[in-house]
């Protein structure tokens, strides 16, 4: 309820901005305007004589006079709503700025108009606000990516539910501590940075300002319990290599594709999560003050890439000879079928979400 009144408040200043903006161009207007219509001054008798001139053309005046108000006079509005909202939080003071400047570079009244709705739209989060009739087709489109939002959220969670009953099956099979056993462990890493990456697609963008945060952290949580789960699941992996190579004639783990690209997942693993935490955490990462905002997207782009990286890993490893042939019965671990199935689900539900201005694109 504070964030929410308090971001109300933000939108309620922003108004007022306009307003007063507005009135100053207006103002200007109304000045200039007078100046073309007072009536010329009567001749004296020492200027009687005096030639004639003749004024500019209107069309020369209004060309630079009707539309736009000097340059001075707009660096200085900007600046000052900048610093009257220097103390709010970084997101209220890159919304009014953003603000005050389009506002000041004189867009269209239309594009004006569409930023607030969205703004409102997503700063409130609550799309059964009252709003503007002009911001009915935004309210439409908000009300409806948050319910496909919600949908593949929802997809995504029974996805990850069917691949853990799965593997569980297959595993029970296979060793006599199914619970401290390798693949279950890694399983559950697989399942938590699924989970981290698939929170941040369940909301809006932009996020409310305290909403953004707890998301933030209850991804970055996810992502250090799954690193922790993972070096739990390699020394298990360790412990037991030895007994495993003795009941089978399968290569070392350290040399199939699983062992591989597995120890190269770790490693891409760590530096996404150190990027992450350096981007979150950093307060003063491009000068004057200002965090790096241009790295989110990079950090977001190769997380993506990390998570297909550990789905392939996996697949290897349940497809790997040390893991088929151990147990009472051979396998081929999870059926093919069953692979598909959950890999196209959880990219139809991590993927489909997304919105382009994560990446920077407009």
């Amino acid at each position: 309820m504070a964030a929410t009144s308090r971001m109300q408040t933000a939108i309620d200043e922003i108004r007022h901005s306009r307003n007063w903006i507005a009135q100053i161009v207006n103002k200007k207007k109304q000045e200039q305007r007078n100046m073309l219509l007072s009536p010329p001054i009567q001749a004296t008798e020492s200027s009687a004589e005096a030639p004639i001139q003749e004024a500019p053309p209107i069309c020369h005046v209004q060309r630079h006079t009707a539309d736009d108000i000097p340059i001075d006079e707009e660096r200085s509005a900007a600046k000052q709503q900048q610093k009257y909202h220097m103390g709010r939080s970084s997101m209220d003071t890159l919304s009014v700025g953003s603000f005050a400047e389009s506002t000041a570079l004189g867009l269209s009244s239309r594009n004006e108009e569409e930023t607030t709705c969205a703004m409102e739209l997503d700063v409130v989060g609550n799309t059964n606000d009252p709003l503007p009739d002009s911001c009915n087709h935004l309210k439409y489109r908000s009300s409806r990516r948050r319910k496909t939002k919600a949908f593949m959220f929802a997809l995504t969670q029974f996805m990850l539910f069917l691949f853990l009953v799965a593997l569980g099956v297959d595993a029970r099979s296979k060793t006599e501590s199914p619970i401290f056993c390798h693949p279950l462990l890694m399983g559950g890493m697989l399942v938590l940075s699924t989970e981290a990456t698939a929170v941040l697609q369940f909301t809006a963008w932009p996020f409310p300002a305290g909403k953004k945060r707890r998301i933030g952290i209850f991804h970055t949580t996810l992502q250090c319990l799954a690193i922790v789960v993972g070096v739990v699941g390699i020394g298990e992996c360790i412990h037991r290599r030895k007994d495993i190579r003795s009941r089978t004639q399968a290569p070392e783990d350290g040399t199939s594709g699983h062992g591989c690209l597995g120890r190269l997942t770790i490693f891409i693993f760590l530096t996404q999560l150190a990027f992450g935490m350096y981007t979150r955490f950093s307060s003063a990462l491009g000068g004057n003050g200002q965090p790096k905002h241009y790295l989110i997207k990079y950090h977001r782009a190769f997380g993506y890439i990390v998570l297909v990286v550990l789905w392939l890993s996996a697949w290897l490893g349940v497809h790997n000879p040390q893991w088929t042939t151990v147990g009472s019965r051979a396998s081929s671990g999870l059926s093919n079928w069953v692979w598909v199935f959950i890999f196209s689900g959880l990219m139809v539900g991590i993927l489909v979400p997304l919105d382009k201005a994560k990446f920077g694109f407009k």
